[in-house]
């Protein structure tokens, strides 16, 4: 997942739910959970949110 975003710049929910194999409400969690700690960044509202990494 993370190579998948240093190569695209950003992934959807509905991206980490392919990748990972996991339903979305899944992904969902998983991504709050990362951006909660810090590691990614939330963008956009709705259908169109997606996530970036966070550099420090």
């Amino acid at each position: 997942m993370i190579k998948f975003i240093i190569d695209n710049g950003k992934i959807t929910r509905k991206e980490v739910s392919k990748i990972l194999t996991i339903k979305e409400t899944k992904a969902y969690e998983l991504l709050y959970s990362l951006t909660q700690k810090g590691y990614l960044g939330r963008k956009g509202k709705g259908r169109g949110t997606y996530y970036i990494l966070v550099t420090q």
